[in-house]
Protein backbone atom coordinates (compact mmCIF):
# COMPACT_ATOMS: atom_id res chain seq x y z
CA UNK A 1 0.00 0.00 0.00
CA UNK A 2 1.04 3.15 -1.01
CA UNK A 3 0.44 6.32 1.44
CA UNK A 4 -1.41 9.54 -0.18
CA UNK A 5 -1.53 12.81 1.25
CA UNK A 6 -4.76 15.18 0.29
CA UNK A 7 -5.50 18.49 0.92
CA UNK A 8 -8.54 20.60 0.18
CA UNK A 9 -8.43 24.43 -0.31
CA UNK A 10 -10.64 26.68 1.86
CA UNK A 11 -11.65 28.47 -0.55
CA UNK A 12 -11.11 28.37 -5.22
CA UNK A 13 -9.43 32.03 -4.39
CA UNK A 14 -6.51 31.21 -3.09
CA UNK A 15 -5.58 28.47 -4.91
CA UNK A 16 -3.24 30.62 -7.51
CA UNK A 17 -1.30 32.64 -4.87
CA UNK A 18 -0.76 29.24 -3.08
CA UNK A 19 0.79 27.99 -6.13
CA UNK A 20 3.29 30.88 -6.66
CA UNK A 21 4.43 30.52 -2.96
CA UNK A 22 5.19 26.65 -3.48
CA UNK A 23 6.75 27.56 -6.54
CA UNK A 24 8.96 29.91 -4.84
CA UNK A 25 10.33 27.99 -1.53
CA UNK A 26 11.42 24.70 -3.13
CA UNK A 27 12.79 23.15 -5.85
CA UNK A 28 9.87 22.32 -7.91
CA UNK A 29 9.11 21.22 -11.23
CA UNK A 30 6.35 21.89 -13.25
CA UNK A 31 5.61 18.93 -15.64
CA UNK A 32 2.31 19.11 -16.88
CA UNK A 33 -0.78 20.32 -17.32
CA UNK A 34 -3.55 18.25 -18.74
CA UNK A 35 -7.34 17.05 -18.16
CA UNK A 36 -8.21 14.26 -16.77
CA UNK A 37 -12.02 12.00 -16.56
CA UNK A 38 -12.25 10.04 -13.67
CA UNK A 39 -15.36 7.65 -13.09
CA UNK A 40 -16.02 6.02 -9.69
CA UNK A 41 -16.90 2.73 -9.69
CA UNK A 42 -19.00 0.60 -7.28
CA UNK A 43 -21.82 -2.12 -6.93
CA UNK A 44 -25.61 -0.89 -6.72
CA UNK A 45 -25.03 -2.02 -2.82
CA UNK A 46 -21.99 -0.64 -2.28
CA UNK A 47 -20.22 -3.37 -1.69
CA UNK A 48 -16.31 -1.60 -1.96
CA UNK A 49 -17.35 1.54 0.15
CA UNK A 50 -18.74 -1.11 3.01
CA UNK A 51 -15.12 -2.00 3.39
CA UNK A 52 -13.73 1.57 3.25
CA UNK A 53 -12.54 1.10 -0.60
CA UNK A 54 -13.32 2.64 -3.78
CA UNK A 55 -12.31 2.05 -7.84
CA UNK A 56 -11.91 4.84 -10.01
CA UNK A 57 -10.91 4.83 -13.48
CA UNK A 58 -8.72 7.59 -14.56
CA UNK A 59 -8.64 8.62 -18.26
CA UNK A 60 -6.46 11.42 -19.25
CA UNK A 61 -2.49 11.97 -20.43
CA UNK A 62 -2.80 9.22 -22.87
CA UNK A 63 -3.44 6.78 -20.35
CA UNK A 64 -6.42 4.91 -19.08
CA UNK A 65 -5.95 3.28 -15.79
CA UNK A 66 -8.20 1.71 -13.08
CA UNK A 67 -6.95 2.72 -9.19
CA UNK A 68 -8.15 0.39 -6.37
CA UNK A 69 -7.82 2.87 -3.24
CA UNK A 70 -8.61 3.04 0.60
CA UNK A 71 -11.44 5.64 1.24
CA UNK A 72 -8.06 8.19 2.77
CA UNK A 73 -6.90 7.64 -0.80
CA UNK A 74 -3.89 5.13 -0.56
CA UNK A 75 -3.36 2.83 -3.33
CA UNK A 76 -4.08 -0.84 -3.33
CA UNK A 77 -4.09 -1.85 -6.35
CA UNK A 78 -3.48 -0.59 -10.14
CA UNK A 79 -4.50 -1.57 -13.78
CA UNK A 80 -3.35 0.09 -16.63
CA UNK A 81 -4.44 0.20 -20.13
CA UNK A 82 -8.37 -1.48 -19.23
CA UNK A 83 -11.76 -0.77 -20.29
CA UNK A 84 -14.50 -0.12 -18.33
CA UNK A 85 -14.97 -2.56 -15.13
CA UNK A 86 -17.95 -4.75 -15.09
CA UNK A 87 -17.40 -8.19 -12.76
CA UNK A 88 -14.91 -9.10 -11.06
CA UNK A 89 -14.66 -12.20 -13.52
CA UNK A 90 -14.33 -9.92 -16.38
CA UNK A 91 -10.74 -8.35 -14.83
CA UNK A 92 -7.37 -9.38 -16.29
CA UNK A 93 -5.91 -11.52 -13.49
CA UNK A 94 -3.87 -9.68 -10.83
CA UNK A 95 -3.88 -8.09 -7.85
CA UNK A 96 -6.53 -5.51 -8.70
CA UNK A 97 -9.17 -8.77 -9.08
CA UNK A 98 -7.57 -10.55 -6.48
CA UNK A 99 -8.21 -7.86 -4.07
CA UNK A 100 -11.79 -6.70 -5.72
CA UNK A 101 -13.73 -10.36 -6.16
CA UNK A 102 -14.03 -11.80 -3.01
CA UNK A 103 -16.00 -8.38 -2.32
CA UNK A 104 -17.94 -8.15 -5.47
CA UNK A 105 -18.90 -11.97 -5.63
CA UNK A 106 -21.62 -11.75 -8.70
CA UNK A 107 -22.37 -7.97 -8.66
CA UNK A 108 -21.52 -5.83 -11.20
CA UNK A 109 -19.26 -2.64 -10.65
CA UNK A 110 -21.50 0.38 -12.20
CA UNK A 111 -20.78 4.17 -12.75
CA UNK A 112 -21.46 6.09 -9.56
CA UNK A 113 -20.28 9.20 -10.34
CA UNK A 114 -17.93 11.17 -13.12
CA UNK A 115 -15.65 14.45 -12.41
CA UNK A 116 -13.89 16.19 -14.74
CA UNK A 117 -10.51 17.98 -13.62
CA UNK A 118 -8.08 20.37 -14.66
CA UNK A 119 -4.34 18.49 -12.99
CA UNK A 120 -1.19 20.64 -12.88
CA UNK A 121 1.99 17.91 -11.87
CA UNK A 122 4.75 18.77 -10.71
CA UNK A 123 7.85 16.81 -8.95
CA UNK A 124 9.71 18.12 -5.86
CA UNK A 125 13.65 17.69 -6.48
CA UNK A 126 16.36 17.11 -3.69
CA UNK A 127 19.77 19.04 -4.15
CA UNK A 128 21.02 16.34 -6.63
CA UNK A 129 18.49 17.27 -9.02
CA UNK A 130 16.55 13.55 -7.96
CA UNK A 131 12.72 13.77 -7.84
CA UNK A 132 11.84 12.93 -4.13
CA UNK A 133 8.22 13.69 -4.61
CA UNK A 134 4.96 14.62 -6.88
CA UNK A 135 2.10 16.97 -6.75
CA UNK A 136 -1.10 16.75 -8.27
CA UNK A 137 -3.05 19.70 -8.05
CA UNK A 138 -6.79 19.77 -8.92
CA UNK A 139 -9.48 21.87 -10.11
CA UNK A 140 -12.77 19.71 -10.58
CA UNK A 141 -15.95 20.04 -12.20
CA UNK A 142 -19.02 17.14 -12.27
CA UNK A 143 -19.60 15.60 -15.38
CA UNK A 144 -23.20 15.81 -16.09
CA UNK A 145 -25.32 12.66 -14.63
CA UNK A 146 -27.98 11.09 -15.41
CA UNK A 147 -29.89 13.58 -13.46
CA UNK A 148 -28.23 16.80 -15.69
CA UNK A 149 -26.13 17.80 -12.54
CA UNK A 150 -23.17 19.37 -12.65
CA UNK A 151 -20.82 21.69 -11.11
CA UNK A 152 -17.54 22.61 -9.52
CA UNK A 153 -15.49 20.94 -6.33
CA UNK A 154 -13.16 22.57 -4.17
CA UNK A 155 -10.05 22.53 -5.22
CA UNK A 156 -7.63 19.61 -3.57
CA UNK A 157 -3.83 18.94 -3.63
CA UNK A 158 -2.53 15.32 -3.71
CA UNK A 159 0.77 13.97 -3.26
CA UNK A 160 2.87 10.79 -2.58
CA UNK A 161 6.25 9.75 -1.93
CA UNK A 162 8.84 8.08 -4.35
CA UNK A 163 10.18 5.18 -3.37
CA UNK A 164 12.85 5.69 -0.83
CA UNK A 165 12.26 9.51 0.40
CA UNK A 166 9.61 9.09 2.92
CA UNK A 167 10.60 12.05 4.58
CA UNK A 168 10.36 14.31 1.98
CA UNK A 169 6.51 13.85 2.00
CA UNK A 170 6.17 13.38 5.90
CA UNK A 171 8.07 17.32 5.82
CA UNK A 172 6.14 18.84 3.02
CA UNK A 173 2.51 17.53 4.94
CA UNK A 174 3.89 19.04 8.37
CA UNK A 175 4.38 22.09 6.66
CA UNK A 176 0.45 22.23 4.64
CA UNK A 177 -0.47 21.16 8.07
CA UNK A 178 0.08 24.72 9.48
CA UNK A 179 -1.19 26.46 6.05
CA UNK A 180 -4.24 28.41 7.13
CA UNK A 181 -5.07 28.14 3.70
CA UNK A 182 -5.20 24.09 3.30
CA UNK A 183 -7.08 21.94 5.29
CA UNK A 184 -6.55 18.25 5.64
CA UNK A 185 -9.05 16.11 2.95
CA UNK A 186 -11.50 14.62 5.92
CA UNK A 187 -13.87 13.26 3.06
CA UNK A 188 -13.19 10.76 0.49
CA UNK A 189 -13.39 12.10 -3.32
CA UNK A 190 -16.47 10.01 -4.07
CA UNK A 191 -18.05 10.66 -0.66
CA UNK A 192 -17.71 14.66 -1.98
CA UNK A 193 -18.65 14.11 -5.21
CA UNK A 194 -21.31 12.54 -4.70
CA UNK A 195 -22.93 14.91 -2.15
CA UNK A 196 -22.44 17.83 -5.17
CA UNK A 197 -25.75 15.72 -6.66
CA UNK A 198 -27.61 15.23 -3.45
CA UNK A 199 -26.46 11.88 -2.68
CA UNK A 200 -24.40 9.73 -0.10
CA UNK A 201 -22.53 6.43 -0.60
CA UNK A 202 -24.41 3.54 0.94
CA UNK A 203 -27.73 4.87 0.28
CA UNK A 204 -29.15 1.41 -0.99
CA UNK A 205 -28.99 -1.84 1.15
CA UNK A 206 -30.81 -4.96 1.05
CA UNK A 207 -31.25 -4.92 4.50
CA UNK A 208 -34.10 -3.36 6.80
CA UNK A 209 -33.04 -0.37 7.98
CA UNK A 210 -36.22 0.51 10.07
CA UNK A 211 -37.02 3.23 12.21
CA UNK A 212 -39.59 2.42 14.26
CA UNK A 213 -40.94 4.34 17.22
CA UNK A 214 -42.10 3.06 20.95
CA UNK A 215 -45.11 6.10 20.47
CA UNK A 216 -46.36 4.68 17.15
CA UNK A 217 -49.68 2.07 16.68
CA UNK A 218 -49.45 -1.00 14.97
CA UNK A 219 -50.76 0.08 12.24
CA UNK A 220 -48.29 2.78 11.24
CA UNK A 221 -45.22 0.52 11.92
CA UNK A 222 -46.58 -1.90 9.36
CA UNK A 223 -47.06 1.44 6.89
CA UNK A 224 -43.34 2.00 7.59
CA UNK A 225 -42.31 -2.10 7.10
CA UNK A 226 -44.49 -2.26 3.78
CA UNK A 227 -43.14 1.19 2.39
CA UNK A 228 -39.92 0.61 3.14
CA UNK A 229 -40.06 -2.92 1.43
CA UNK A 230 -42.20 -0.98 -1.57
CA UNK A 231 -38.97 1.38 -1.67
CA UNK A 232 -36.33 -1.67 -2.00
CA UNK A 233 -38.49 -3.32 -4.65
CA UNK A 234 -38.68 0.03 -6.90
CA UNK A 235 -35.02 0.81 -6.05
CA UNK A 236 -34.79 -2.52 -8.00
CA UNK A 237 -37.29 -2.66 -10.98
CA UNK A 238 -34.43 -1.11 -13.53
CA UNK A 239 -31.47 -3.50 -12.96
CA UNK A 240 -34.17 -6.40 -12.64
CA UNK A 241 -35.73 -5.72 -16.24
CA UNK A 242 -32.38 -4.77 -17.75
CA UNK A 243 -30.67 -7.58 -16.51
CA UNK A 244 -27.59 -5.91 -14.88
CA UNK A 245 -26.92 -8.38 -12.24
CA UNK A 246 -28.74 -11.42 -11.04
CA UNK A 247 -28.71 -9.47 -7.16
CA UNK A 248 -31.57 -7.12 -9.00
CA UNK A 249 -33.70 -9.77 -8.71
CA UNK A 250 -32.70 -11.28 -6.37
CA UNK A 251 -33.59 -8.60 -3.62
CA UNK A 252 -36.90 -7.62 -5.76
CA UNK A 253 -37.76 -11.12 -4.46
CA UNK A 254 -36.97 -10.98 -0.72
CA UNK A 255 -38.73 -7.24 -0.63
CA UNK A 256 -41.88 -9.20 -2.04
CA UNK A 257 -41.57 -11.99 0.03
CA UNK A 258 -41.33 -9.73 3.04
CA UNK A 259 -44.31 -8.36 1.89
CA UNK A 260 -46.57 -11.52 1.39
CA UNK A 261 -45.38 -12.15 5.09
CA UNK A 262 -45.90 -8.75 6.83
CA UNK A 263 -49.54 -9.60 5.35
CA UNK A 264 -49.47 -12.76 6.39
CA UNK A 265 -48.61 -12.14 10.15
CA UNK A 266 -50.70 -9.11 11.19
CA UNK A 267 -53.92 -9.82 10.16
CA UNK A 268 -56.53 -7.02 11.32
CA UNK A 269 -54.55 -4.06 11.18
CA UNK A 270 -55.76 -3.47 7.65
CA UNK A 271 -58.86 -4.38 6.38
CA UNK A 272 -58.95 -7.22 5.02
CA UNK A 273 -61.46 -6.01 1.41
CA UNK A 274 -58.49 -3.93 0.63
CA UNK A 275 -55.58 -6.67 0.93
CA UNK A 276 -57.38 -9.27 -0.86
CA UNK A 277 -56.69 -7.98 -4.45
CA UNK A 278 -53.12 -7.58 -3.22
CA UNK A 279 -52.31 -10.79 -1.97
CA UNK A 280 -52.79 -12.33 -5.01
CA UNK A 281 -50.51 -9.18 -6.95
CA UNK A 282 -47.53 -10.12 -4.86
CA UNK A 283 -48.27 -14.46 -5.27
CA UNK A 284 -48.49 -13.77 -9.11
CA UNK A 285 -44.79 -11.44 -8.84
CA UNK A 286 -43.52 -14.47 -6.42
CA UNK A 287 -44.53 -16.90 -9.86
CA UNK A 288 -43.30 -14.78 -12.57
CA UNK A 289 -39.84 -13.94 -11.20
CA UNK A 290 -38.90 -17.65 -9.65
CA UNK A 291 -38.18 -18.65 -13.19
CA UNK A 292 -35.57 -16.92 -14.16
CA UNK A 293 -34.24 -16.85 -10.80
CA UNK A 294 -34.04 -20.24 -10.22
CA UNK A 295 -31.64 -20.22 -13.83
CA UNK A 296 -29.84 -17.17 -12.53
CA UNK A 297 -28.55 -19.69 -9.32
CA UNK A 298 -28.03 -22.53 -11.53
CA UNK A 299 -25.93 -20.30 -13.52
CA UNK A 300 -23.71 -18.71 -10.78
CA UNK A 301 -23.12 -22.54 -9.33
CA UNK A 302 -22.51 -23.79 -12.61
CA UNK A 303 -18.72 -23.84 -12.48
CA UNK A 304 -18.85 -24.89 -8.87
CA UNK A 305 -21.07 -28.15 -10.79
CA UNK A 306 -18.40 -28.41 -13.17
CA UNK A 307 -15.37 -28.63 -10.96
CA UNK A 308 -17.13 -31.25 -9.50
CA UNK A 309 -16.42 -33.83 -12.28
CA UNK A 310 -13.15 -35.27 -13.36
CA UNK A 311 -11.20 -33.07 -15.18
CA UNK A 312 -11.32 -34.15 -18.36
CA UNK A 313 -14.89 -34.43 -18.50
CA UNK A 314 -15.40 -30.42 -17.88
CA UNK A 315 -16.18 -29.68 -21.39
CA UNK A 316 -18.81 -32.10 -21.80
CA UNK A 317 -20.94 -29.37 -19.94
CA UNK A 318 -20.59 -27.02 -22.52
CA UNK A 319 -23.40 -27.56 -24.71
CA UNK A 320 -25.62 -27.84 -21.12
CA UNK A 321 -24.33 -24.61 -19.95
CA UNK A 322 -24.91 -22.64 -22.86
CA UNK A 323 -28.82 -24.51 -23.36
CA UNK A 324 -29.15 -22.82 -19.90
CA UNK A 325 -27.93 -19.04 -20.84
CA UNK A 326 -30.37 -18.89 -23.78
CA UNK A 327 -33.22 -20.33 -21.47
CA UNK A 328 -32.27 -17.54 -19.37
CA UNK A 329 -32.60 -14.97 -21.75
CA UNK A 330 -35.38 -16.45 -22.79
CA UNK A 331 -37.44 -16.23 -19.29
CA UNK A 332 -35.45 -12.86 -18.60
CA UNK A 333 -37.15 -11.31 -21.39
CA UNK A 334 -40.43 -12.77 -20.81
CA UNK A 335 -39.93 -11.45 -17.19
CA UNK A 336 -38.90 -7.58 -18.37
CA UNK A 337 -42.12 -7.35 -20.46
CA UNK A 338 -44.30 -8.50 -17.40
CA UNK A 339 -42.93 -6.08 -15.42
CA UNK A 340 -43.49 -3.20 -17.44
CA UNK A 341 -47.15 -4.20 -18.46
CA UNK A 342 -50.22 -2.59 -17.58
CA UNK A 343 -51.21 -5.34 -14.54
CA UNK A 344 -47.67 -4.53 -12.73
CA UNK A 345 -47.42 -0.80 -13.51
CA UNK A 346 -51.38 -0.60 -11.61
CA UNK A 347 -49.88 -2.88 -8.64
CA UNK A 348 -47.36 -0.73 -7.82
CA UNK A 349 -49.36 2.71 -7.60
CA UNK A 350 -52.75 1.02 -6.45
CA UNK A 351 -50.27 -0.53 -3.58
CA UNK A 352 -48.26 2.91 -2.79
CA UNK A 353 -51.82 4.47 -2.46
CA UNK A 354 -52.93 2.03 -0.20
CA UNK A 355 -50.47 2.64 2.44
CA UNK A 356 -50.30 6.13 1.66
CA UNK A 357 -53.99 6.52 2.73
CA UNK A 358 -55.25 8.73 5.97
CA UNK A 359 -56.47 6.46 8.19
CA UNK A 360 -59.00 7.49 11.30
CA UNK A 361 -59.48 4.64 13.67
CA UNK A 362 -62.03 1.59 12.82
CA UNK A 363 -63.41 -0.10 15.66
CA UNK A 364 -63.10 -3.27 13.07
CA UNK A 365 -59.67 -3.21 13.40
CA UNK A 366 -58.53 -2.83 16.70
CA UNK A 367 -55.05 -4.26 16.69
CA UNK A 368 -54.13 -1.29 14.39
CA UNK A 369 -54.58 1.17 17.58
CA UNK A 370 -52.61 -1.18 19.47
CA UNK A 371 -49.01 0.37 20.58
CA UNK A 372 -46.45 -0.94 18.43
CA UNK A 373 -44.47 -2.64 21.04
CA UNK A 374 -48.13 -4.45 22.23
CA UNK A 375 -49.24 -5.52 18.76
CA UNK A 376 -45.72 -6.83 18.12
CA UNK A 377 -45.78 -8.94 21.31
CA UNK A 378 -49.01 -10.09 21.14
CA UNK A 379 -47.85 -11.80 17.72
CA UNK A 380 -44.63 -13.18 19.21
CA UNK A 381 -46.33 -14.83 21.64
CA UNK A 382 -48.48 -16.47 19.13
CA UNK A 383 -45.69 -17.79 17.49
CA UNK A 384 -43.77 -18.86 20.49
CA UNK A 385 -46.53 -20.94 21.50
CA UNK A 386 -47.03 -22.48 18.04
CA UNK A 387 -43.06 -23.24 18.11
CA UNK A 388 -43.61 -24.96 21.47
CA UNK A 389 -46.65 -26.93 20.45
CA UNK A 390 -44.85 -28.30 17.60
CA UNK A 391 -41.18 -28.83 19.19
CA UNK A 392 -43.43 -30.98 21.69
CA UNK A 393 -43.92 -33.27 18.67
CA UNK A 394 -40.61 -34.43 18.64
CA UNK A 395 -39.08 -37.19 20.22
CA UNK A 396 -35.26 -39.01 20.10
CA UNK A 397 -36.92 -40.96 17.26
CA UNK A 398 -37.64 -38.28 15.13
CA UNK A 399 -35.69 -38.40 11.47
Amino acid sequence: MTQSYGYVFKSPDLVENWLADLLRSDRWQQERLFDNRTIYFDTFDWRLYRQHTYLQMATGDGHQTQHYRCLSGDLLASLDGSAQPGFAWDLPAGKLRQQVAPLLKMRRLLPQVTVRSRLQRLALLNSDGQTVLRLQLCSDRLAEDPQGAKGDLKPHLQFVPMRGYPGAAQHLAARFDSDERLRRAAEDPLAEALAAIDRQPADYSSKLDLQLQRSQSAGQALQTILLQLLATLKANLEGTCTDLDSEFLHDFRVAVRRTRSALGQFKGILPPTELAPFRDDFSWLGTITGPTRDLDVYLLKFDAYRRRLPQHQHNDLDLFQRFLEQRQKREQQTLAAELTGPRFVSLLASWQALLEKPRQADSTLPAAELPAPAGGGQRLGKLYKRGRTAGRALSPASP
